[in-house]
């Protein structure tokens, strides 16, 4: 990575840090919610989708997933099928893209109303040998903020999906010093079991 790329990046990540948010469309609620997202990269909202939706949502997956003109990606394991922009494809997911609730925490959380995305409709089984979905410790974007909301359509445990996140591992300082600590590469996205194990030792204290 150049010095222009890095000047780039820090210039933005102050300008981003220096925006307000709007106070007067926020509630306290949401203000909870904020404070989680910026301290721990992450905030749950248990019983977001009633369990009948989620099982029309689960039909729906299903029905996706069986159709032979359905583009899937599939982990090689096995284990992991993903449609990527199922909301193009499916009103009943579109609606979750559009969702009012995730885009107006979104905008509060990115300090813009501009966003590009799509929704990721996966289905993950258990088997031996899956490194998890993604195929490892990974980033999708360690340059800029990408925030994603995660509707789960089923109950999950240690065996079957939840997703494994480093409790503030999206912070500015983790990104450049605390990975730099252990060895990281500055901007990298892909992580091996003993950098992260150096990564959660070298930062233990913190």
């Amino acid at each position: 990575m150049g010095i222009g790329e890095f000047t780039r990046i820090i210039t933005r990540e102050i300008r981003h840090g220096l925006q307000k948010r709007e106070a007067k469309t926020l509630s306290s609620a949401d203000r909870t919610v904020l404070e989680k997202l910026d301290q721990q990269g992450f905030c749950l909202l248990p019983q977001f989708k009633s369990p009948a939706e989620c099982a029309s949502l689960r039909l729906e997956l299903d029905r996706l997933l069986s159709d032979s003109g359905t583009k899937l990606w599939q982990s090689k394991s096995g284990a992991d099928r993903r449609i990527f922009g199922a909301d193009r494809i499916s009103p009943l997911i579109a609606a979750f893209f559009q969702d009012p609730y995730i885009s107006h925490i979104i905008d509060a959380y990115e300090k813009s109303s501009r966003k590009t995305g799509f929704t990721m409709a996966s289905h993950i089984s258990f088997k031996e040998g899956n490194t998890g979905s993604g195929e490892g410790w990974h980033r999708d974007r360690a340059d800029y903020k990408q925030t994603k909301a995660i509707l789960y359509l089923s109950n999950v445990n240690e065996n079957n999906g939840p997703t494994q996140y480093i409790e503030g591992s999206h912070g500015f300082r983790s990104v450049w010093f605390r990975g730099w600590r252990a060895g990281l590469a500055p901007l990298e996205t892909r992580m091996k079991d003993e950098a992260v194990e150096d990564y959660l030792r070298t930062n233990k204290s913190e």
